[in-house]
């Protein structure tokens, strides 16, 4: 079971270990033991002292087989026979601290962008108009180069994504850093809009824009859900947030509650057979977010993969003074599969796994 990765590309089936480690590049050492009778300390007491496992380069989190005297449970994770490895093949593997450091960086430049946009928010809030050309092209470049971050931090995450084996914790700390960079990316390219627009704007020539957007913070899918059951659990899962964004000068309100719908993905849904939801509607509170703490759907989904979507109609107002109206659209929410009995689970949820692992690609790497 220690090479199931390995054997997913090459059949080692049949080869006999020291033929193993040839292929692999590993000359077999004397200091070695074999590994069909490696001794038990449990079962020989003059057996010397067991071994520390590491584990598997890239794993993070580092957990073994507790065979200390009284351990209960047992944890598993993926650990290799104690091998030494060559020197200059030890260092192209990945290493786990070194991976957590990254991560944590990653982190922390995330939280350093959020701070920045608060700077670049007050100064493009106060910004005169018509707009100087020095304070124009310095706000330009300091937006420019945080997109650029931005988008450079989002490969990296990609990057451990697709090359460490990572706990679910640290998976799930992946996707949210992502969705964070990715609200980061959107505010950034309203407020860039917003900046050039005034730079070149004329009030007589001009055309209005509405420079807000309407985004998804908090979701809990890709999951399957049971029909007429909440979309989330309350005890570990935060309920679907939307919030309305706007550039630094903008100023919007909502006219009505922001609505969900259901985009069938996979299917075109015939009049009648769509999937219908229950307390698709919240207001907006002061904040500009809305919660739905209570989102059900009262039909399924026929197995299919559904996503959600939410709209609203905003005003705002004009660089003239005259207010405008504008209709909203979210981005999709991440799949999900609605469930008409428990027994849909296991193939729903090996759908959206397969959904998230290939998407549109024919393979992927480990």
């Amino acid at each position: 079971p220690h090479y199931d990765l390995i054997t997913a590309e090459y059949d080692f089936q049949d080869v006999e270990p020291d033929e193993f480690y040839k292929l692999l590049g590993i000359s077999l050492c004397d200091d070695i033991p074999d590994l069909g009778h490696i001794p038990n300390p449990e079962q020989d007491s003059t057996a010397p002292p067991k071994p520390k496992k590491q584990a598997w380069p890239g794993s993070l989190d580092n957990v073994i087989p507790s065979t200390e005297p009284g351990a209960k449970g047992q944890n598993f994770s993926l650990c290799p026979p104690e091998i030494d490895f060559p020197r200059q093949q030890q260092s192209s593997l990945p290493v786990m601290a070194d991976s957590e450091l990254r991560l944590q960086q990653i982190s922390r430049d995330v939280e350093g962008l959020q701070l920045q946009l608060k700077h670049v928010h007050a100064e493009q809030q106060n910004l005169p108009v018509p707009v100087q050309p020095s304070k124009l092209e310095a706000l330009d470049i300091e937006q420019t180069q945080m997109i650029t971050t931005c988008g450079d931090l989002k490969n990296n995450l990609e990057i451990f994504l697709s090359s460490y084996i990572l706990s679910p914790q640290c998976n799930f700390l992946i996707l949210s850093l992502d969705h964070e960079l990715s609200i980061l990316l959107k505010k950034l390219s309203l407020y860039q809009e917003e900046l050039h627009y005034y730079a070149s704007y004329n009030p007589r020539a001009s055309v209005p824009r509405c420079f807000c957007s309407l985004v998804i913070i908090k979701q809990p899918f890709p999951k399957p859900i049971k029909k007429n059951t909440k979309a989330q659990n309350a005890e570990r899962e935060d309920p679907v947030t939307v919030q309305l964004i706007s550039a630094p000068k903008a100023s919007c309100r909502a006219d009505q509650p922001i609505a969900a719908k259901v985009i069938n993905e996979d299917f075109y849904a015939k009049q009648g057979s769509q999937v219908e939801i229950q307390n698709s509607e919240v207001r907006i509170d002061s904040d500009g977010c809305a919660q739905f703490p209570d989102l059900r759907f009262s039909t399924g989904s026929k197995q299919k993969v559904v996503r959600l979507q939410f709209v609203v109609e905003v005003s705002y107002v004009q660089p003239n003074g005259f207010a405008g109206k504008q209709l909203l659209e979210s981005d999709q929410s991440q799949p999900f599969i609605v469930m008409t009995n428990e027994t849909q689970w296991r193939d729903s949820e090996g759908s959206l796994l397969k959904k998230s692992a290939f998407g549109s690609k024919d393979s992927v790497s480990w």
